[in-house]
């Protein structure tokens, strides 16, 4: 079979050359020629399309689409343009592109790259393995046995990219995977790993399983019909044109291809796990560029500053917030007495535990340039300016090191880790939060302390959150039990405050959740089903009357500012200022609520690190 019709001198003769019109007219009459000629024409005219639906730039890709056209000519060619080939060939190209467009099933807006990225990856990978099929069936034997199960295996291993797209969509209940779903992932433990999967619909996860595998099934079906059954002969002059090709194409070819969303996902994710990984690396080099600080002090000597980070609380569901439901008793008389400040527009910083503390507790925000590696944490700070710091949590401890929050809760001088079960994959704590308070150390010396409590909070699963005698809302649907655990945290704080308080060195305790909960219909705090509920946190500032003497103009700066918008990356800067120290790196007033230099609005502000604008929010 050839591609092109053969002319010789001999056919031209002397009298009655052909012309050079007749040449190319009998070329074009050529039906191999023709078939190619249009198969390059029409994935060319379906790279351009299928961009449609996205925005940026239409040609960004049009070399390696030019690539992928000629080398879709060409195996078709080299295959006969076997029919049942083209079907596979079309189907596995479907797969792809289809799972690059799940983000319009949720209105979102798609980058033409990402579209163009997921018709190059799949067909520039199965162009590649059909080649080495053919390959396989010039040779004999085992070479012959090698190369084409190697293409057959890893064209079908390539479907797991769209299938993993697909599957996901199916089992969130209509979500697109993102590279932020993946980092939670690996940053998890098996406290949450197994809370989320309890929270799963089964039967659709048994059902997404069962059409992967017919999927798998099905094309691996299509493929074994569609491939060539005869040996074909080597040919060097089609070996190099190919090398030629791939010299010229493949390049361009591989660098838009990474931007298939499965493959930018994993990079994304990998990068940010290599950036946690030097966070804790870099600690020792931390701590000897802060001891080279100069000026680092605090202003006062002998006080106690306590900072409770909860966990997966909304102030939606909060009633001294506006909630109808008598979810906090206790501090809705804090709230009535005036005995502490609550800012009524405090927003996470992300909607997950590791991104959103790893900010709200070191000098990285959303709104400075700060590289993670090298950025301090709050108990560096606060150790270098002379601090004794106590770290208390009730959170399961994977490894003191597994993630930054870990690392920074490592650094403390004194460390209590309540949950002793390191490691296990059950679900519940050894204690419930309110054991958090007999653990709480009340420091007699005239010294500086900063104690930092982490509570389990109102994370799933909820009615793990609280004693059975404490069930105050009789339902079993998931807003009884939340709203359970919502009133269960009011009382651990009380315990928590009373505690506390009653040192005669307490100035002040901040309380602060880390991420809210979609409590309305999710249940949950998943990123790629994001709803505001879940950033909308509280933030709660209890400062004693001695405190208040000594600062008169921090807590009036605070009252005033308990309207104004608020990120918990900026916990930081508060808690810096709150204890006096002076001279902390990264302390811009601009982002510290109880100066009168804030200068954050609703405008500025940002979560989802960058991702969403909280004027967005409707």
């Amino acid at each position: 079979m050839s591609l092109f019709p053969v002319f010789s001198c001999s056919r031209l003769g002397t009298d009655g050359m052909l012309s050079v019109r007749s040449m190319i007219f009998q070329t074009f009459r050529n039906k191999n020629f023709f078939h190619a000629l249009s198969t390059f024409v029409y994935v060319l005219f379906l790279g351009i399309v299928i961009q449609i639906p996205g925005i940026g730039e239409y040609f960004e890709g049009l070399r390696p689409l030019l690539f992928l056209s000629l080398l879709s000519a060409l195996i078709f060619y080299m295959t006969g343009f076997n029919r049942k080939f083209i079907m596979f060939s079309v189907i596995y190209v479907f797969l792809f592109v289809s799972s690059s467009l799940i983000p319009i099933l949720q209105e979102e807006l798609i980058p033409r790259k990402e579209i163009i990225s997921s018709f190059l990856f799949g067909g520039g990978w199965l162009a590649f393995w059909s080649l080495i099929y053919h390959l396989g069936k010039t040779q004999h034997g085992f070479l012959r046995a090698l190369l084409c199960g190697s293409a057959n295996f890893f064209r079908l291993l390539a479907l797991l990219l769209p299938m993993l797209l697909w599957g996901y969509y199916l089992v969130s209940g209509g979500y697109a995977l993102s590279s932020a779903v993946l980092l939670t992932l690996f940053q998890t433990n098996w406290n949450e790993s197994i809370a989320y999967m309890r929270s799963q619909n089964l039967w659709l996860w048994g059902m997404a399983v069962i059409l992967l595998l017919l999927t798998l099934w099905g094309m691996t079906a299509i493929m074994k019909q569609s491939q060539e059954k005869a040996s074909a002969s080597f040919s060097w002059k089609k070996f190099c044109c190919l090398l030629f090709l791939f010299w010229w194409g493949g390049p361009s070819l591989m660098t838009i291809s990474l931007a298939y969303a499965p493959i930018r996902m994993g990079m994304e994710t990998r990068a940010s796990l290599a950036d946690y990984r030097v966070y804790g690396q870099n600690h020792a080099l931390r701590e000897k560029r802060l001891k080279n600080l100069r000026g680092l002090h605090t202003l006062h000597a002998g006080g106690l500053y306590v900072l409770v980070i909860g966990e997966s609380e909304t102030r939606d569901h909060m009633q001294v917030y506006g909630y109808k439901r008598a979810t906090t008793p206790w501090l809705s008389k804090q709230k009535e007495t005036g005995n502490a400040l609550f800012f009524s527009h405090a927003y996470s910083n992300y909607v997950t535990t590791v991104p959103a503390l790893t900010y709200a507790l070191s000098t990285r925000n959303q709104y400075n340039q700060v590289n993670l590696s090298d950025a301090y944490s709050l108990i560096e700070v606060a150790k270098a300016a002379g601090f004794n710091t106590f770290w208390i949590s009730n959170q399961r401890k994977f490894s003191p090191w597994d993630t930054p929050v870990a690392e920074i809760g490592s650094t403390s001088d004194h460390q209590i880790w309540l949950n002793s079960r390191i490691g296990s994959e059950d679900i519940f704590t050894e204690y419930y939060d309110s054991a958090l308070a007999d653990k709480i150390p009340l420091p007699k010396e005239n010294k500086n302390h900063l104690i930092v409590i982490h509570l389990m909070g109102c994370h799933k699963f909820y009615s793990d959150r609280y004693p059975a005698n404490a069930t105050y809302f009789k339902g079993t649907d998931y807003r009884d039990l939340y709203d359970n655990a919502v009133r269960y945290n009011d009382y651990v704080l009380e315990q928590i405050y009373q505690k506390v308080s009653a040192s005669p060195n307490f100035k002040g305790m901040v309380y602060f959740s880390d991420h809210g909960e979609d409590a309305t219909k999710l249940f949950d705090h998943n990123p790629s089903q994001f709803s505001w509920q879940m950033t909308r946190i509280p933030c709660i500032i209890w400062l004693s009357d001695s405190y208040r003497q000594e600062n008169p103009k921090v807590y009036k700066t605070l009252s005033a500012n308990q309207d104004k918008y608020w990120t918990n990356d900026l916990v930081y800067n508060l808690m810096v200022n709150l204890m006096g120290i002076q001279g902390a790196p990264e302390n811009n007033l601009r982002w510290d609520i109880s100066s009168p230099k804030y200068a954050m609005t609703k405008k500025d502000l940002m979560t989802l690190h960058g991702e969403k604008k909280l004027y967005e929010e409707q």
